[in-house]
């Protein structure tokens, strides 16, 4: 049985492949979908309009309908779908979805990097966020034995190394905006409590000197990165950074600048990277990075 997400998706993805539809041919195009409708039940008015509003409310996707053109529906340019980061990667996503739900036999030869389950709270997080309501989850940390109930005021969405996170301040921590990850949450449910987003709270800004997920109030750093081994090109055309400039090239390196906070992701992304980056500047990170570097080396030290 399809969920109403699938429906909404299917609904969005076709009136956006067509241009413009009418209801009537929607309607036709859904009860062929054995899938999404293996009982083949027409389309009403009614559960089009039911989805139309709800789609419209939590991803912010408006369906209008052009009453000079024979009651066609469409997507609103006016939504900037296209413009919009988000709304793009949706409409990616919700196409992908779709086209591999009508071709099951194609699934195995479409591979993506898997996510942790959590995905099944964005719908819910989506609408409190819409509406300011606040949510109240059951959490269990990696770093506590026992679950614990959370009360938060979700202010944005981050996805980063295959897991989503929620991020605003709790009941315990007003003001104070905290990170929790998706595939932690047990359970989760809307409040009838509401919250007021900061005007001049920005998401980008929050984590603008970070790298990954970790948030940092310090000072950020000027920091230097030679790249080699062939591996410049890729940093080059997928940027550590925000930041990043370049300082020096030539045919067998590339330094790189940038402007961040060095914390533990960022010192796991550099030692990952082995032989091919070497931080030159500030010299207190690069010991810090050398420091990680020779422990990881001592646990394969032959005995």
């Amino acid at each position: 049985m399809a969920t109403t997400i699938e429906k909404q998706t299917w609904l969005v993805d076709t009136i956006q492949r067509h241009r413009k539809i009418s209801l009537k041919d929607l309607s036709r195009i859904w009860q062929d979908n054995d899938s999404l409708n293996p009982e083949g039940c027409e389309l009403s008015e009614r559960t089009f309009h039911r989805h139309r509003e709800e789609i419209e409310r939590i991803f912010g996707i408006s369906i209008k309908c052009d009453k000079r053109d024979m009651n066609r529906y469409y997507i609103d340019e006016d939504t900037d779908v296209e413009g919009s980061e988000v709304r793009s990667w949706m409409l990616s996503t919700i196409a992908i979805d779709n086209m591999l739900n009508q071709s099951r036999d194609l699934c195995g030869r479409i591979q993506f990097e898997n996510i942790p389950s959590g995905q099944q709270h964005l719908s819910t997080l989506i609408s409190c966020m819409r509406d300011s309501v606040k949510v109240e989850f059951t959490y269990h940390s990696f770093w506590r034995n026992e679950e614990y109930t959370i009360m938060l005021e979700p202010y944005f969405l981050k996805v980063s190394k295959q897991r989503w996170y929620v991020i605003g301040p709790s009941e315990k921590h007003p003001g104070e905006p905290r990170i929790y990850a998706l595939d932690r949450v047990i359970s989760i449910r809307p409040t009838d409590k509401k919250f007021r987003y900061p005007k001049k709270f920005d998401p980008d800004e929050y984590f603008r000197n970070s790298y990954g997920i970790f948030h940092s109030d310090d000072k950020p750093l000027d920091i230097k990165i030679k790249v080699s081994g062939g591996q410049q090109k890729y940093t080059k055309s997928l940027p550590l950074h925000h930041s990043q400039r370049i300082v020096e090239e030539t045919d067998k390196y590339c330094i790189f600048s940038y402007r961040m906070c060095p914390d533990y992701d960022l010192i796991q992304e550099i030692a990952g990277k082995g032989a091919a980056y070497e931080v030159l500047e500030p010299a207190e990170f690069r010991s810090r990075v050398a420091d990680y570097i020779t422990a990881a080396a001592k646990l394969y030290k032959k005995k």
